[in-house]
């Protein structure tokens, strides 16, 4: 329910600054490179949380015979991404106008067709998710790589030849079969081969560096596709990065919801400690995948700096990335907190946690806002943006002190 209020409550934070200062090269840049991070971190936790609950289903279901769980929620996220979709689909020009109603003709076709190539592209993804969490309880750890070596490069090679494409259509046409092609192949494929190998029996640590090398390929790919929509939006015009961050904000909500439901059902089903073991498990996955996503975006500056030209940015762009990196590293210890104090048996308290944090937030983020003036400033946007992150680590760290270290201490020495 947190997540669900997060994205929400960010949307409609987003819109509230363009519809404060306008939407310009530089609000539109700036909108975009703050929201990257927390994009990519975001399908990253998804496919970690998959990794690590499903597993426990399909344990359970051996164990006691009782229903199929992950069939079940396999079924469950594909009927309800394709009703979102088809929804997105057959009112894509209401939605356009309601969350752009600013922008001219030309504009919103251009951000009615990129708004259709991005809900097939995630629910193609989010879906393929589940089944390879599915692999994955089965210790085939070679069908997780193959699948990486299948969907990954040839994805980047279709980047790679028509990121300078003038023909928006030919490269979402590319994007969606790559996603598709992703899909089928592990709804397909990588079952019929899985179980014509040998299981792989490794030790919990090898498991956990196999799934950080997996989730990181996928990570770095999709840091190359947000890069290429960059790029592409560069020469649509000012206003298509911010629509992008719109739109994935808007896409993400009703997958939330189904993660709310996923997660009722499948934590309770595991005992207190298996379940902090977990949560532990997803703050290190958090922690290295940040850092990775960090460590991609300098590498591509420095590429750019030594005349590599894969990427159409300018001078200013960079410059402007490098403060945006600037100022999310500073907002890092703030997640980290919150996320760390999130694996404890507190947890259940984060919803409401989350709530007061966003409610707090969204509050200093308006004060802040009409304070700024008609200017925009690089400085108030970013606290705007991260504002969020402070306050939840400081509600979080305030209800540990006087409820939870006590609480989990005395669990912990009994």
């Amino acid at each position: 329910m947190g997540f669900f209020v997060s994205r929400f409550l960010g949307l409609g934070r987003d819109l509230l600054v363009s519809a404060r200062w306008g939407v310009t090269e530089q609000s539109d840049m700036v909108l975009f490179l703050i929201n990257f991070p927390d994009m990519v971190v975001g399908m990253l936790m998804g496919t970690a949380v998959s990794a690590l609950l499903v597993p426990q289903f399909v344990k359970s279901k051996d164990a006691n015979g009782d229903m199929n769980l992950y069939s079940s929620a396999q079924q469950a996220l594909g009927l309800y991404g394709l009703i979102v979709t088809l929804v997105i689909l057959l009112f894509s020009g209401e939605l356009i106008r309601l969350l752009v109603p600013g922008f001219d003709l030309s504009t919103q076709a251009q951000a009615q067709d990129l708004l259709k190539w991005v809900a097939f592209a995630i629910l193609f993804s989010f879906v393929a998710g589940v089944p390879r969490a599915g692999l994955l309880s089965k210790e085939y750890f070679k069908i997780t790589s193959f699948e990486n070596l299948f969907f990954n490069v040839p994805l980047i090679a279709i980047i790679y030849f028509l990121v300078n494409s003038e023909s928006y259509s030919f490269l979402g046409w590319a994007v969606l079969l790559a996603s598709l092609a992703r899909y089928l192949y592990l709804q397909v494929g990588a079952r019929w081969i899985g179980f014509r190998l040998r299981p792989v029996r490794m030790s919990w640590s090898s498991k956990v560096v196999l799934r950080f090398l997996s989730l990181n390929v996928t990570s770095g790919c999709t840091i190359i596709l947000f890069f290429t929509l960059r790029a592409l939006a560069t020469e649509l015009g000012p206003g298509q990065l911010s629509i992008f961050s719109y739109f994935f904000k808007f896409l993400e909500l009703p997958f939330g919801i189904l993660t709310t439901i996923v997660f009722s059902i499948g934590l309770p089903r595991l005992s207190s400690s298996t379940q902090i073991r977990h949560l532990k498990v997803l703050t290190y996955i958090f922690i290295f995948s940040v850092f990775v996503s960090l460590a991609s975006a300098f590498i591509l500056v420095l590429m750019q700096g030594h005349g590599f030209t894969f990427f159409k940015v300018t001078a200013g762009d960079i410059d402007l990335l490098l403060k945006t990196l600037i100022i999310g590293v500073f907002a890092l210890p703030a997640r980290l907190i919150m996320t760390y104090l999130q694996s404890f048996e507190y947890s259940n308290q984060s919803s409401k946690i989350s709530l007061m944090a966003n409610l707090a937030a969204l509050g200093v983020s308006v004060i802040v806002i009409f304070s700024a003036g008609s200017s925009l400033s690089l400085n108030h946007l970013a606290w705007v943006l991260n504002i969020y992150y402070y306050m939840s680590a400081i509600i979080m760290l305030v209800w540990a002190f006087t409820h939870g270290f006590s609480t989990h201490s005395s669990k912990s020495a009994g």
